[in-house]
């Protein structure tokens, strides 16, 4: 769950007491990841061309590009990535920070498409109409409609059971974390990353290299606020219920509405909100 590379010791000055002392502090280290794929032109000719650039922290990079992949609808299971290799090239820690990705089948080199679908969703500015139109599109699993599955009172012990296997957050205080619980709140794996995006694009893809099925029948617990690229990322993936520490976004909440998913958010010991879907919750 956790890859010691996400820790970087950096030296600080601290103030308390009424004085300044120099300490050693953690920090958690955030780097570019680069994701080469294969194009291919209209004669044929194949090409490995930048798809996107993450800021992420080093790690279950395996993991990230493969999730980063299903979530935005280039693979639609694990076996459609024929390999990966990373390139020589390395980030002033000394990681790699390229990474090819081998599809079985190319990607089209004129697709508009695809160019569209890479924008950051939190800061551009992006038309929610464009937003919900485009994950139509991307035809996402049919969320199970099961009533009364998860007890109301276990919702509340899902943030203090996560926060045990935080581990990347008690040593620097800076990385956010996705956690996947079954119906019956037992914590099933957690994944963390300096960007929620890549915490929950780990998740995912730890799972659909292994057991896809699992996240169906699953929880996911968000360490932060909940955006429209998370609950679109939970949609892809299949996950019906969805929780945040945090407040949702306007356009998560239509989205989680559109799409059927329960949202529930500012997560507290004894208090949420239920946004959408509230029929998954028994009191």
């Amino acid at each position: 769950m956790f890859n010691s590379k996400g820790v970087v010791s950096s030296n600080i000055q601290k103030y308390k007491d009424r004085k300044l002392t120099l300490q050693d502090d953690q920090v958690c280290s955030e780097e570019p990841l680069e994701y080469l794929l294969p194009f291919e032109n209209e004669k044929g000719n194949i090409k490995y061309k930048t798809l996107a650039i993450t800021m992420r922290t080093p790690g279950n990079d395996i993991d990230l590009a493969t999730g980063f992949l299903y979530s935005e609808g280039i693979i639609s299971k694990a076996s459609d990535i024929t390999g990966f290799r990373f390139c020589d090239e390395r980030g002033d820690a000394g990681h790699k920070n390229s990474l090819e990705i081998k599809l079985k089948t190319p990607l089209n080199l004129d697709d508009s498409k695809i160019e569209r679908r890479f924008t950051t969703y939190s800061s551009c500015g992006l038309c929610g109409k464009t937003s919900l139109q485009s994950l139509e599109m991307q035809n996402p699993p049919r969320l199970d409609e099961q009533t009364g599955i998860v007890d109301i009172y276990k919702l509340n012990q899902l943030s203090i059971k996560m926060i045990n296997d935080q581990v990347l957050f008690q040593q620097t205080g800076s990385a956010h974390a996705s956690g996947l619980f079954d119906f019956n709140g037992k914590i099933l794996y957690v994944s963390e990353d300096v960007g929620r995006h890549n915490a929950l694009d780990k998740l995912i893809g730890y799972y659909l290299k292994s057991e896809p099925e699992i996240m169906k029948q699953s929880i996911l617990l968000v360490s932060g606020r909940a955006s429209f690229e998370l609950i679109q990322k939970a949609i892809m993936a299949g996950i019906p219920i969805v929780v945040a520490v945090g407040a949702p976004s306007s356009l998560a909440v239509d989205t989680a509405k559109r799409f059927n998913l329960t949202l529930v958010g500012f997560l507290r010991n004894e208090s949420f909100n239920i946004y959408s879907a509230p029929f998954r919750i028994k009191s």
